[in-house]
């Protein structure tokens, strides 16, 4: 119930208000929540828009200077990622062979020079040395020698170069290999067999299980093929 009384005086009117407002609801009643969403979002995208507006604007006004300062900072990043790829390529070699953190590769320096007079490094040592350290070495649990080798066959009027490593018994047990086909156990190691990749039984023999089968241009048996 609203109660209005008013009378006029020198100065004016002069009213008296008795009021219940607690029940009335007039035109300017409190907005749903659809619309006071569709208000947020209006206000977040003018903002967005402010703040970019701003954002360009400062980089059209000291061109040359954000110039210099994106330039710089992509050659930072870029370097920063090249690093922590050498890194990680560094420490992360081969890891997936069980014992990797106390494999080690061993070289010889001092026996040849370079043209430069520097002393040459090679990836050799005598097995005489080798059994040396075996013997007097109580770290060293045992050693494999490795040696590079290459073989050639003529395929449809084309030579077929093959690229792999001759290695002694101790090899598959130190360096973890899982046989696909075949086994590397109870083999020869005198040239006359052959362990292949994966990729490589596919590409010369078009199939991985290939095993006891001869390799093109030679006497070699294959014995095994191994997952890349």
């Amino acid at each position: 119930m609203v109660v209005v009384c008013g009378c006029s005086g020198d100065n004016g009117w002069n009213f008296v208000v008795d009021a219940d407002l607690s029940n009335y609801q007039g035109s300017q009643s409190k907005p749903s929540r659809s619309s006071e969403k569709r208000i947020n979002q209006k206000k977040i995208k003018n903002m967005l828009f402010h703040y970019l507006k701003i954002a360009f604007r400062g980089l059209f006004r000291y061109k040359w200077q954000n110039i210099v300062c994106i330039a710089g900072l992509t050659i930072g990043f870029s370097a920063f990622v090249l690093g922590g790829y050498w890194w990680y390529w560094e420490n992360h070699f081969d890891d997936f062979h069980p014992n990797a953190r106390y494999t080690y590769g061993i070289t010889t320096t001092g026996i040849g020079k370079v043209s430069d007079g520097s002393p040459m490094e090679l990836d050799q040592l005598h097995r005489d040395d080798a059994n040396w350290m075996l013997e007097n070495i109580p770290e060293i649990e045992k050693y494999c020698s490795t040696n590079r080798s290459r073989l050639s066959y003529i395929k449809n009027g084309k030579e077929v170069n093959v690229i792999g490593l001759s290695v002694d018994s101790t090899f598959f047990s130190m360096f973890y290999s899982e046989f696909i086909d075949g086994s590397y156990k109870n083999v020869p190691y005198d040239d006359s067999c052959i362990v292949l990749t994966e990729r490589a039984a596919m590409k010369h023999f078009g199939k991985t299980d290939c095993t006891g089968e001869l390799f093109p241009g030679g006497n070699r048996k294959v014995v095994g093929v191994i997952r890349d």
